[in-house]
């Protein structure tokens, strides 16, 4: 993890687990060296292992452990301290992405006497170092970072359960008619310039209507489209997808799962400010395409996070679904899911 050197205490912090790997939902064992260069009193002194996550803004960070190492003591200059603390990441695993980032470290918290704290001032002082005189116990509240890797987890989605169908929009149509009967009246009373506008308008809602009753049509061919998931043995996830009819006009469906950073600007706005994929699993196609078809899939990634979200960030999984027609027509759905991480099963 490294050492934090100072005017008033060297800072040095080791980390060791079974394999000497601090992955996620393992054990890890931490230790605190302190090389004391004056003689202080302190009141306590605590540890603390947080993971902070970081988007377009910074969020408060999560305490995951806590641990008191020590309660009023006097520390004199010479001194060579070591202290001692167990814990276990469990939370979320290191991610360094664009626009997301999940950042664990250990951070000690000395709280001085006021006498400890005044001589440091002094010393600040004497040196000029007028800005650190306001926070004399800065040396002592130190962070040292280290990352949780990941371990040879699976990634356990929730069941879905849905059903996609197509409903024509048949109160778009309303609008076009109602705006050729008005320009039609206002034509009659001579009102030619506004019922030309009306009549436009009435065209450019009827385009409307017809437009979105065009990207309906494929899945409407189909009556209904029941998707669901469920995790089997094995690690497995088992996805069954039903059509009502016509499914001989399918040539192959498509199943796979997707991960992606969601960022909005969190500033008084929901504008998106980051939407892209980070990981995605490998494509699970059938050919043969019957009214009842199951696909058997496996979440095979190893440096992704789980599903997250927290303000303006979000770690958002999808099982994207897709049926490929044989009128070169595609059909895609793509249904969130809640995606976490045990540690305790290996994926095969």
């Amino acid at each position: 993890m490294g050492k934090k050197e100072g005017k008033f205490i060297n800072l040095k912090a080791t980390l060791s687990s079974a394999d000497n790997k601090y992955k996620y939902g393992s054990n890890v064992k931490c230790k605190l060296y302190l090389e004391i260069l004056h003689d202080f009193d302190i009141n306590y002194l605590n540890a603390k292992v947080c993971v902070e996550v970081r988007g377009v803004v910074n969020y408060s960070p999560m305490i995951v452990h806590l641990e008191k190492l020590s309660d009023k003591d006097s520390w004199m200059a010479g001194d060579i301290l070591e202290y001692e603390f167990d814990f276990c990441p469990s939370d979320m695993i290191s991610y360094q992405g664009k626009y997301v980032q999940f950042v664990w470290y250990v951070e000690t918290d000395a709280d001085l006497t006021s006498k400890s704290k005044s001589f440091i001032r002094k010393q600040y002082l004497k040196n000029l170092s007028v800005s650190k005189v306001f926070s004399p116990e800065q040396e002592f509240d130190r962070k040292l970072r280290f990352k949780v890797f990941p371990k040879t987890y699976t990634y356990v989605p929730s069941s879905i359960k849905k059903t996609i169908k197509a409903s024509l929009s048949w109160w778009l149509l309303l609008i076009p008619l109602v705006m050729f009967g008005i320009g039609y009246l206002m034509w009659n009373f001579g009102l030619l310039l506004g019922s030309i506008f009306v009549y436009v308008f009435g065209f450019f809602s009827f385009g409307i209507f017809g437009y979105s009753s065009y990207m309906k049509w494929d899945i409407k061919t189909f009556g209904t489209i029941d998707i669901s998931s469920q995790s089997i043995e094995n690690n497995q996830q088992e996805v069954k997808i039903k059509l009502k009819k016509n499914w001989s006009k399918i040539s192959s469906l498509d199943c796979y799962y997707e991960v992606r950073e969601w960022v909005t600007d969190g500033r008084g706005s929901d504008r998106v400010v980051y939407d892209k994929v980070i990981g995605r699993t490998k494509y699970r196609r059938i050919r043969d395409v019957q009214q009842k078809n199951t696909f058997k899939t496996q979440i095979n990634l190893t440096d992704a996070p789980g599903s997250f979200e927290q303000d303006n960030v979000e770690i958002q999984w999808f099982l994207m679904f897709r049926a490929n027609l044989k009128n070169g027509q595609k059909i895609t759905e793509e249904l969130k899911t809640n995606v976490t991480l045990n540690p305790y099963y290996l994926a095969s």
